[in-house]
């Protein structure tokens, strides 16, 4: 938990800073990773809220940096994980 405490403290300071792109300092495989490792705790976790809070932001800080893989890899979770 704390990880991912400090991993929403770093990206959103960067995603916040102006001047800053956050994808300059993200690599694609290490964004690929974070979001995989995310994706699995909100699975893994479902009733810790605040682990799933901490992720789903850590989650829209790094929106401005995902390609088409990604959005592909965030609607195939919401359509296993999140339907009716």
């Amino acid at each position: 938990m704390r990880a991912l405490e400090l991993l929403k403290q770093i990206i959103s300071t960067l995603s916040e800073e102006g001047d800053v792109n956050i994808g300059s300092f993200i690599s694609k495989i290490l964004k690929s990773q974070i979001i995989t490792t995310l994706l699995n705790v909100i699975e893994d976790y479902e009733f810790s809220n605040v682990a799933n809070q901490v992720s789903i932001q850590i989650l829209y800080h790094l929106k401005s940096i995902y390609d088409d893989s990604d959005v592909e890899l965030l609607k195939s979770f919401v359509r296993n994980n999140l339907s009716s």
